[in-house]
C-alpha cells in the first residue's frame, strides 16, 4: 500500500491536461501530418482517460442533467470543426466525441435507475437498457462508436473495485476488440490512470470542454495556412 502511494502522483488536472496533449498530438498526425504513424499511436492515450473521467463525472456531478447538457452543447459546438478535421468538409456521417459521451451517461443513467426502481430484474432491465446506448453509438457514427460508449459504461461497473482492476479491466477491455487495430495501444492508459491519486486538482472544466472544438478549429485553419 505505501508503495502505491509513493507512485499516485498525479491528480486530475495533471491526468486531463496529459490527455489533452496525447489528443492534440494525435490531431496533428491526422490532420497535418498522416503519413507519421507514431503521432497517431502517441494520441491513443486520450480516450480512455477521458473515459475514465466521464465515469467519475457521472458519480460525482452535483446535477446530472446539467451534465447532459454541457456534452450535449459542447457537441454541438464541435460538430464542424470534428466534421472539418476528420472528413475535410461538413457532413452529418459521424459524431464528435461529446455524444459518444453523452450516450454513455445515457447508458449509466439508465442503467442505475432501473437498478433501483425495476425490482428484481432490475439488473438485467438496466444491463438491456445499457446495451441499447452501446448500440447507439454505432447507429449514429460517433467517434469511437459503440466501442467507446461501452469503455465508460464498463469503468462505471467497476467503481466499486480498487484502481488496478479497473485498469485492469479497461485494458483487457481494449485489447480484446481492438488488439487488430492501432488502438491496442490505447490500453498503455492503464499506467497514468494508475498513478493517480483521486484528487481533483484545479477547476479547469471550461478549458477542457473548450480546448475540443477550439484544437481542431485551430488544425484545420492551420492546414489551409500551410
Amino acid at each position: 500500500m505505501e508503495f502505491w502511494k509513493k507512485i499516485q502522483v498525479l491528480d486530475g488536472t495533471n491526468l486531463k491536461l496529459l490527455a489533452m496533449g496525447s489528443m492534440l498530438i494525435d490531431h496533428i498526425g491526422m490532420v497535418l501530418l498522416p503519413g507519421h504513424t507514431w503521432l497517431r499511436i502517441v494520441g491513443r492515450l486520450a480516450m480512455p482517460i477521458f473515459a475514465f473521467f466521464v465515469a467519475e463525472g457521472f458519480l460525482h456531478t452535483r446535477s446530472r442533467w446539467r451534465y447532459c447538457l454541457r456534452l450535449g452543447l459542447f457537441g454541438l459546438i464541435s460538430e464542424i470543426p470534428f466534421d472539418l478535421a476528420v472528413m475535410k468538409k461538413i457532413s452529418l456521417a459521424d459524431q464528435n466525441i461529446m455524444f459518444a459521451f453523452l450516450l454513455a451517461v445515457g447508458a449509466m443513467w439508465s442503467y442505475e435507475w432501473l437498478r433501483e426502481h425495476a425490482g428484481r430484474c432490475g439488473w438485467i432491465l438496466g444491463l438491456a437498457s445499457a446495451a441499447v446506448f452501446v448500440a447507439a453509438g454505432k447507429l449514429l457514427r460517433v467517434d469511437y462508436g459503440w466501442f467507446g460508449v461501452g469503455l465508460v459504461f464498463l469503468l462505471y461497473l467497476l467503481r466499486e473495485q480498487n484502481r488496478g482492476l479497473r485498469c485492469a479491466g479497461a485494458a483487457a477491455y481494449i485489447l480484446f476488440f481492438r488488439s487488430r487495430t492501432i488502438e491496442r495501444y490505447a490500453a498503455l492508459s492503464a499506467i497514468p490512470l494508475l498513478l493517480y491519486n483521486g484528487k481533483r486538482g484545479a477547476d479547469l472544466r471550461w478549458l477542457f470542454y473548450l480546448f475540443y472544438p477550439g484544437h481542431l478549429l485551430a488544425l484545420v485553419l492551420l492546414k489551409q495556412i500551410l
